[in-house]
């Protein structure tokens, strides 16, 4: 059976988020080519991918089965059954592999998803929505995306400082996932549908490939406490607002390299320093210390700046705020307790500031 090698690598490729190599299920770490379609499984996700190869059924393990068609040079390369082997040509490379035990998995994949699965189109926003509300520093148990389901869904996200709001503009259901995976599965090809059905978040991409992918569980995201604490901050009175500077995480790069730890944290922190002249990033360290002035942008009010006010940030939050938003505003939730908004077409993030 001869394959194009380059379409045979893109659908092993989708598929292989399925597979592990050092998974302890040695199931995890199997391709099976039936019916059709390339099926991969393991305990957290599945996947199946359109893809014929003539009727051949194999299943071969799918980390040496896909480094091997990765390097092969051959446009064109031929698959044929040898005894109970699966011979791989392709130029001068000739390759062989042992049958795997594949058993059940396509009724397990079966089991996943159900005729009776109501899928509904992916909103135009959300990809990018889950792109905003990712947090690369959050490792507390409530990482990940909650999307508050309705007519006017929005994802939440949140962790010991931060809290996101990001609005989808369109009818959503109610479900919790890893920001990794989730961007990962959206990214993975053009996703068109999705369907939340028993333990799983199922997406369908225009290919006819489908992932099943296990959801975490909605009912332990504290939404009702979260939702209070955003609304606090965002009604808090405000004591500046304005327009996020352009260089600020150049900047906030250059002077953190010299920033504290916060005490009792992991994390790096920077001092925010509001001046007459511009807002001043601060950081010092054992070996020394460093600053640098960003000035307040032309057509900024003097008798709107907080002079004299300073804040301390984790230098990451403050960073991944910097690409995220335009506008920033200070707010005031108690005396001398202060707390940002960053903002967005219908993306913000109120994020208190740390105690150093």
């Amino acid at each position: 059976m001869q394959i194009n090698k380059n379409k045979l690598l893109e659908a092993i490729t989708h598929a292989m988020p399925a597979v592990s190599k050092e998974a302890k299920n040695t199931k995890s770490d199997v391709l099976l080519f039936k019916d059709g379609n390339i099926y991969a499984w393991s305990s957290v996700v599945a996947v199946s991918v359109p893809f014929d190869i003539g009727g051949l059924t194999m299943a071969v393990k799918g980390c040496d089965f896909f480094a091997l068609i990765s390097k092969m040079n051959s446009e064109t390369l031929e698959l044929n059954p040898d005894g109970n082997e699966i011979e791989v040509k392709g130029g001068r490379t000739k390759a062989r592999f042992a049958p795997m035990e594949a058993g059940d998995m396509v009724a397990k994949i079966a089991a996943m998803r159900s005729d009776q699965i109501n899928w509904l189109p992916i909103p135009a926003k959300f990809i990018d929505a889950v792109a905003m509300s990712s947090m690369s520093a959050n490792k507390t148990p409530m990482r990940g995306c909650f999307i508050n389901g309705g007519e006017n869904a929005c994802i939440i996200a949140t962790d010991t400082c931060r809290i996101i709001k990001c609005d989808i503009g369109a009818p959503m259901e109610t479900f919790w996932m890893d920001d990794d995976q989730l961007t990962q599965f959206l990214r993975m090809a053009k996703a068109q549908a999705y369907a939340v059905f028993g333990a799983y978040l199922h997406i369908k991409y225009e290919d006819g490939s489908v992932v099943s992918v296990k959801r975490k569980d909605a009912k332990q995201f504290p939404v009702n406490k979260i939702m209070p604490a955003f609304e606090e901050i965002i009604n808090s009175p405000v004591k500046f607002k304005g327009k996020l500077p352009d260089t600020l995480k150049e900047v906030i790069e250059r002077v953190s390299s010299l920033a504290s730890t916060v005490s009792g944290e992991k994390s790096l922190a920077i001092q925010l320093r509001f001046t007459a002249e511009g807002i001043v990033v601060y950081a010092k360290k054992g070996s020394g210390e460093a600053e640098e002035l960003i000035p307040w942008p032309e057509g900024t009010d003097p008798a709107s700046i907080p002079v004299g006010v300073s804040v301390w940030f984790d230098a990451g939050f403050a960073m991944e705020a910097s690409q995220k938003a335009s506008t920033f505003t200070v707010v005031e939730k108690a005396p001398n307790n202060l707390a940002f908004i960053f903002e967005r077409d219908g993306y913000r993030q109120a994020t208190s500031t740390c105690n150093v």
